[in-house]
């Protein structure tokens, strides 16, 4: 199944940040998360932007959540590497990772983990951590 044209722009944001992980598992870290979010668009992700670009990335493969941590997957990994390489600013960046992301083909739309971590409260709390930081 091929998802061209139902990629976000905030899929691809939310890809963008987190960019920070690699293929080992790690905490989600969703201060961190918002944080670089903020970086790349001056704007606070809002919940269901989140949950959106989470699930978006796991249906992708690109992806994995697992017991609260994060990981991406080699395809992820390329990707980056791809739309990294190129000296763009970073919010152009999100544009050219929209056009890689509706290029991954996908054969089947089962999502591996879901996202019912994410939570008014605990956005809210990250939110605070990120502020303060």
């Amino acid at each position: 199944m091929n998802y061209t044209g139902s990629i976000k722009w905030s899929d691809a944001w939310v890809f963008a940040s987190v960019f920070g992980y690699d293929q080992n598992e790690r905490r989600i870290d969703i201060a961190e998360i918002i944080g670089r979010g903020d970086i790349i668009n001056h704007a606070i992700f809002t919940l269901d932007e989140l949950k959106s670009g989470f699930k978006m990335l796991q249906v992708l493969k690109l992806i994995k959540i697992n017991d609260g941590n994060l990981s991406l997957t080699s395809d992820a990994i390329n990707i980056r590497a791809r739309v990294t390489k190129k000296n763009r600013d970073l919010l152009s960046m999100v544009d050219l990772i929209i056009k890689e992301l509706n290029s991954v083909e996908v054969l089947d739309n089962e999502i591996v983990s879901d996202v019912s971590f994410l939570t008014p409260e605990l956005l809210d709390s990250e939110y605070k951590k990120y502020k303060n930081t």
